[in-house]
């Protein structure tokens, strides 16, 4: 009994030690956030800032540590410590790395103020910069360059040239990201800016090559000539780069192999591209060019006669020329596993890259071209270079920065052939799939901008497309969109598209119910096949209650009817004799709209455009409609008064021995003349003069004699504008 009395004592005091050390520790840790959060407490600023003077002034490091903790906790809530500057900037020179530290940062903060307090400091900065501590050079030098002074500009750039050279990686990316900062301060020094920018670039380390990239872009983003060199190497380095950095270079990479490489195909990849003096932003095709053609024909024999850009000797001798075919380029090293030694490969490095190319039409390779890249093939023949890039980037496609890969998408899509975009389309997915909503709005409409182009890449894919319930507005319009455009009269899922279609209209959010009659619209208007069936559902949806989705779907009708107003003559019918129904403004100007009798068809054809039966209701209910909506039209709004002025004018030319047409012209042109809005007034003025009203003693324009073929004369179908598209054209 003893023996179970002793062992369950001691199982249950057993946790008590372990519970006391952890409030032991507990009590630890609160004590020193409690030692750092009384620095904040405003009370106690008043009485102790007397005591921040006699902290700075201390011999003792750890006082000198906590008065600089305490004018950091005032600058984080704000407050104004400028005065204790003098006594900061005599701490410069303290040897322990933390209060050194917390030195600089104030420095930075008030140094703009008082700029000659902080010129006393310079000397301490250089001294730093050959410190042993690396940490100690790479703060000093960003120091150096946060103080926004011009008096020490020159200076700051002797201290970024020497920090580029340092043997330490953390110093030479501080370097880099001092340059766009001394940039910023003064603009006159861009040219030594890019000296150091080029010798920044000549760096082999990954870290150093991204923030080198950084500064390249703030700076000379337009100098694409400093990258030749270094292309090679930017290629290869791309993976080992840390993400942003990929994303930035992916990016630059873009931009200048455009500007240095023809076409990968003859897929055109932009719109409305009419600079034909970049050999990637041509549009023709090579043998629409003949006069380009033939220059760059010459070129390249002028090329070919004189000494080789990139061979490291003037001679030409045909020993060179064997080794040089006995080396294979860069493209054919890398499709055979990478297997030369990294001696060749750094050599190979600082070569620059192929010749910039000319033209887009063909050029002929010679047997003296011994640089590492080959001439271009023209439109459909990838340089060495050209293939270089695309194959070191091709990994990054995988990542797990969504950044990254429509980045690396983006490059893709623009440089590589068409056969191989693919690859692009599954990244991009994968990637919408996994990524976070705010990404997706990003992922989303790259895919709507490559879609707008080239529809047949995503074609395929059209189901991933389908919206879902945690989809933004953004996402869901973006969406829609893709599915329209991926609609083509060899698509067979088109019915599925419908009926999917049809389940969006009954959705809770209006703004969706909204797009999606826009999107039935599209697909109509690129399907004629299926524009009866997406009329019908629109039909229906001008009988709900809500007025919002019943003008979507009038105003979506119209332009449908105005493209094929044949073959809808029943809806126009329906529509107008549901006139008093229609209550939303641009609805009801919609048919007002119908109701004037002309589809845009030209004076020639008039009502023939419908069919008989239905130019016949026509002709007697137009008459009824704007009567009525005439007789409210003190109640209509500016829109419907404007389309009434037009339309009853219309009616009066096509049916000129109508009475009772002649009666209402008279009067809404009588009314109109005196409204309140001045564009109606304008309006009506306008058409008197132009079709003057039955029994008015104004004197018709010259223009009456040409009054039908202004106002019945053809037009242009409205287009139904496609978001994707209009992306695609910036």
């Amino acid at each position: 009994m003893n023996n179970v009395k002793s062992w369950m004592k001691s199982d249950v005091l057993s946790p008590i030690p372990a519970m006391a050390a952890g409030a032991k520790a507990m009590s630890t840790v609160s004590k020193r956030m409690i030692s750092d959060a009384h620095l904040l407490d405003d009370a106690m600023y008043e009485d102790e800032s007397r005591e921040i003077s006699a902290l700075l002034g201390s011999t003792i490091s750890s006082q000198k540590l906590e008065g600089l903790k305490r004018l950091i906790a005032c600058i984080s809530v704000g407050r104004d410590v400028s005065d204790f500057f003098p006594k900061v900037v005599v701490n410069v020179a303290h040897v322990p790395f933390e209060v050194k530290n917390l030195v600089y940062i104030f420095l930075v903060r008030y140094a703009e103020r008082k700029p000659d307090e902080a010129l006393l400091s310079i000397n301490t900065f250089q001294k730093d910069l050959s410190d042993q501590n690396p940490r100690i050079r790479a703060l000093a030098l960003r120091v150096m360059s946060s103080i926004r002074i011009h008096a020490t500009v020159p200076i700051v750039i002797l201290a970024i040239k020497k920090c580029a050279l340092d043997p330490s990686v953390y110093v030479r990316k501080a370097a880099a990201h001092a340059v766009p900062k001394v940039h910023q301060l003064d603009h006159t020094v861009a040219d030594q800016l890019m000296e150091l920018i080029e010798l920044i670039l000549g760096d082999r380390t990954p870290l150093v090559i991204a923030s080198a990239i950084a500064a390249f872009l703030a700076v000379c983003p337009e100098r694409l000539d400093l990258l030749h060199v270094h292309f090679r190497k930017l290629c290869r380095m791309m993976v080992d780069v840390e993400e942003w950095g990929q994303v930035l270079m992916a990016n630059l990479l873009l931009r200048y192999a455009r500007t240095q490489f023809c076409r990968p195909d003859n897929n055109t990849r932009d719109r409305g591209l009419e600079d034909t003096s970049v050999p990637y932003a041509s549009g023709a095709m090579p043998e629409e060019r003949p006069v380009e053609e033939m220059e760059a024909e010459k070129f390249n024999n002028m090329l070919a006669q004189s000494k080789n850009f990139y061979s490291d000797s003037d001679d030409d001798d045909d020993d060179k020329q064997d080794k040089g075919k006995g080396k294979d380029t860069v493209s054919k090293k890398l499709e055979a596993d990478d297997e030369e030694d990294s001696g060749d490969e750094d050599m190979e490095d600082d070569k620059p890259a192929a010749v910039p190319a000319v033209a887009a039409g063909k050029e002929k390779s010679t047997n003296k071209d011994k640089g590492k890249g080959k001439s271009q093939g023209g439109a459909g023949v990838l340089a060495d270079d050209h293939a270089l890039l695309l194959r070191c980037s091709r990994p990054l496609l995988q990542s797990r920065n969504s950044a990254v890969v429509v980045g690396v998408a983006c490059l893709h899509f623009y440089l590589a052939p068409f056969n191989e975009l693919a690859k692009v389309a599954s990244a991009l997915l994968f990637t919408l799939r996994t990524s976070t909503p705010e990404s997706q709005q990003v992922i989303i409409a790259t895919i709507a901008n490559i879609v707008g182009i080239h529809p047949s890449i995503f074609a395929p894919h059209m189901f991933q497309f389908y919206l879902k319930t945690q989809d933004s507005y953004q996402v869901r319009l973006l969406k829609l969109e893709i599915l329209t455009t991926l609609v083509n009269t060899q698509s067979a899922n088109i019915n599925l598209l419908l009926q999917e279609l049809q389940v969006y209209l009954r959705d809770l959010d209006k703004r969706t119910v909204v797009a999606t009659i826009r999107a039935l619209g599209r697909c109509a208007s690129r399907l004629p096949s299926t524009a009866s069936a997406c009329i019908r559902s629109l039909v229906a949806l001008t009988n709900t209650g809500d007025e919002e989705v019943a003008a979507e779907a009038v105003v979506v009708i119209r332009t449908l009817v105005q493209q094929q107003p044949r073959s809808h003559g029943a809806v126009i019918i329906r529509l107008l004799r549901t006139i008093d129904h229609i209550k939303p403004p641009i609805a009801r100007a919609a048919v007002v709209w119908m109701a004037g009798g002309d589809f845009g068809q030209g004076p020639e054809t008039g009502m023939a455009v419908l069919a008989p039966e239905h130019a016949l209701k026509l002709d007697q209910l137009a008459p009824e409609v704007l009567r009525r909506v005439a007789a409210t039209f003190v109640e209509e709004t500016s829109a419907t008064k404007l389309q009434l002025i037009t339309s009853v004018t219309k009616q009066r030319l096509t049916q000129p021995g109508n009475a009772q047409l002649a009666a209402l012209h008279r009067y809404v042109i009588s009314v109109a003349r005196y409204d309140q809005d001045y564009d109606v007034r304008d309006r009506a003025r306008y058409l008197r003069m132009l079709v003057p009203p039955e029994g008015d003693d104004v004197t018709p324009s010259a223009l009456s004699a040409h009054s039908q073929a202004i106002l019945l004369c053809s037009k242009p179908h409205p287009p139904l504008p496609t978001l994707a598209e209009f992306r695609c054209n910036y």
